[in-house]
Order: structure tokens, then sequence, then C-alpha cells
């Protein structure tokens, strides 16, 4: 092997270091941040606790009361922060419509009689995210700021949590939202070594005329799903497939195989994929003797 590719090698495996430390910092945050959505649940689903359908409860002329506003919060789910926006619900040809106040515009479709269910977007097998069900922890809530839901003590109380989840004094959502600020620092710096590799395996060869000349491949490497034993009922004929791709892959010669697999593999620079062909023992054995 020539002393440039060794030299790719060793470069890559810096970044993918530094990547793999990253991966387990984004875990650590992930774990922290589960831990905080299901409190945050916990404290939403307690201001439910009188009012199981939480807005929905309300008739149409008390949603759409002129100055009404309600905080639309939404947990996220994997890869997905938290937001907290404000939305207000309007008449429109004597249909109601909700709207972000922000920019004025229809963030649901418009409500049927004696149906608000538009205030949860597209609901998911007709369950109402606003109602206190498990799978809250994934889908938005409305919670009133003001109007005259108020006049009701459930409502009250919403909106008391609702004003101080938006002024930032709620501490498990403050919490909530600094994990979702740490977590973007590290995906971003993610992103920039995966940059910063392809850049550098650009280099080495024109990955063009390297995708041109093994057009096939290139194909079938980005058809492939790489995480297929993560299923729940994995199809073990998928390894087979891996296995050929993989054989194809290293007969190539070294810095094709690498870059090949930088360019063109979901996930590159991920521990399973550094092991699957930067480590595996046809190229470590040919880097050790360079």
């Amino acid at each position: 092997m020539s002393q440039t590719n060794g030299t790719l090698i060793d470069a890559l495996s810096t970044l993918v270091r530094e990547n793999q430390a990253l991966n387990t910092a984004i875990h650590t945050v992930d774990t922290k941040r589960n831990t905080l959505r299901s409190a945050v649940h916990r404290e939403i689903e307690d201001l439910h606790s009188n009012v199981k359908d939480g807005v929905a409860r309300l008739e149409h002329r008390v949603l759409t009361h002129d100055g009404a506003r309600y905080l639309h919060i939404d947990l996220g789910s994997y890869r997905a922060p938290l937001t907290m926006v404000a939305h207000c619900v309007r008449h429109v040809r004597a249909i109601p419509l909700v709207y972000r106040e922000a920019d004025d515009t229809i963030v649901a479709h418009a409500l049927r009689e004696n149906d608000t269910s538009a205030l949860a977007g597209t609901p998911h097998n007709d369950a109402k995210p606003w109602r206190c069900h498990p799978s809250f922890a994934y889908n938005p809530v409305y919670l009133p700021l003001n109007g005259p839901a108020l006049n009701h003590g459930a409502y009250r109380r919403m909106a008391t949590y609702a004003a101080n989840a938006a002024a930032g004094r709620n501490p498990t959502i403050c919490a909530m939202q600094a994990a979702d600020a740490e977590r973007l620092v590290h995906t971003q710096r993610a992103a920039t070594l995966r940059a910063e590799a392809d850049a550098l395996v650009s280099t080495m060869v024109d990955p063009v005329q390297l995708a041109a000349q093994h057009a096939s491949l290139v194909e079938r490497m980005q058809r492939f799903d790489w995480w297929w034993d993560y299923a729940d009922r994995p199809n073990y004929r998928y390894g087979d497939v891996e296995q050929e791709l993989l054989s194809d892959l290293l007969a190539l010669p070294e810095a094709d195989a690498i870059a090949l697999w930088q360019l063109y593999s979901p996930d590159p620079m991920g521990d399973r994929a550094w092991q699957r062909v930067i480590n595996r023992k046809d190229l470590t054995r040919h880097h050790k003797a360079a």
C-alpha cells in the first residue's frame, strides 16, 4: 500500500475518533432529554386531570374569542427539538382557522362543526394529542394563554403553566431547551467532520470519475439498508447481500474502496461503518505492512 493511502487512513481515523466521541456525547444528551420530556409530559398530564379533552372541550365561540391565544407545545422526538409557538383561532367566512401568531400563517385545517381536531394538525389514529394519553409525549398540545376559557379553574392552571413555559420560568422545559441546544452543537460539529472527511477523500480521488467507474456498486450501496439488523424482525438474507457488497468494495484498490465508502454510504463515519470497512482485517493488514 502506498504511503499516501496510509496517510489517508490515518487522517480519516482521526476524524472518526472525534465523531465517535460526539456520538457518545449525543447519546448522553438524548438520555437526559428523554427523562426531561417524560417529566414535562407528567406536568401537562396533571393539568388535564379535571379536563381530559383540554381545549377540545371549549366551544367555538370561546376558542375564537377576540384576543384569545393558545400556546402550542411540541415536546419533539428523536432529533426533533422542543418548540413553543403562540397560536390563535379566528373565524374566516364562518369557518374557524388556527393561525400562528408570529407571522399570521394558517397552520391547521378548517374546524368542522363541533370539532376541534384541527388544533392538533393531523390527528394520529383519531387520537387528540391534548388528551392525556401516552402518545402525548410525541405529539403537540395546546394550552390557553388568555381568553374566556380562563373563567374555569382548570384552564387557569393551564394558562399559568403556559405563561411560565413561554417566559422561561419552567425549569424542566428550560433544561430540555438547553439539552436541545447542546445536541445541536454536537450534530453541527458531526456534519462538519463529515464534510472534512469528504473533502479529504476528494483530494485523493476524483469522486465523479470514481462513481462513474463503479456506477453499479455505488447504486447498490446507496439502495441497501445498512441498518437492516436493527429492525424488530431482521431479514437475515440482507446479511448475505451486505457481505457481497463489502466483498465487492474491498476487492477494489484500497484508496478507491475507502473513497467510495466515505462518499456514498449513508453513515461512513459511524462506529459500525468504520469497523465494517476501514478496520477490516483486509485493510488493516496492508496498512500495518506499509
